[in-house]
């Protein structure tokens, strides 16, 4: 799971922030905005997507075996920015995050780790 959105902290809210896995980007909120041009109000929340756990949905695993694609997986994950349907967005907030879309997590963490970005105190 991938989520991206404003900050919810009234502390911060001119950030917008980027938590997948041991990798935690911000950016200033108007470079995210700028990504997502969009004419309704939920357009920035549009890959909000906070889980806390995991457990895997067999009926969903079977479906996807059925249809050979992973694409019945992301039919009730509408706001995971690793659904295909979302790649170029996906693109365009990991470059805008210093990371790489194209590249899996692996790899990405180790981009973030080697990289001098801190979170501002």
């Amino acid at each position: 799971m991938i989520s991206t959105c404003p900050s919810i902290s009234a502390d911060d809210p001119d950030i917008a922030y980027l938590p997948y896995g041991w990798i935690y980007r911000e950016m200033p909120l108007a470079k995210y905005q700028a990504l997502f041009d969009q004419p309704w109000s939920g357009a920035l929340d549009q890959y909000r997507a906070e889980e806390i756990s995991f457990s895997p949905d067999l009926y969903q695993f079977e479906a996807c075996i059925a249809a050979r694609s992973n694409l019945p997986f992301y039919e009730e994950r509408a706001h995971d920015l690793n659904d295909p349907r979302h790649h170029a967005d996906k693109n365009a907030v990991f470059e805008a995050s210093g990371l790489n879309g194209d590249l899996g997590y692996e790899e990405n963490l180790r981009l973030h780790l080697a990289s001098d970005w801190k979170i501002k105190s």
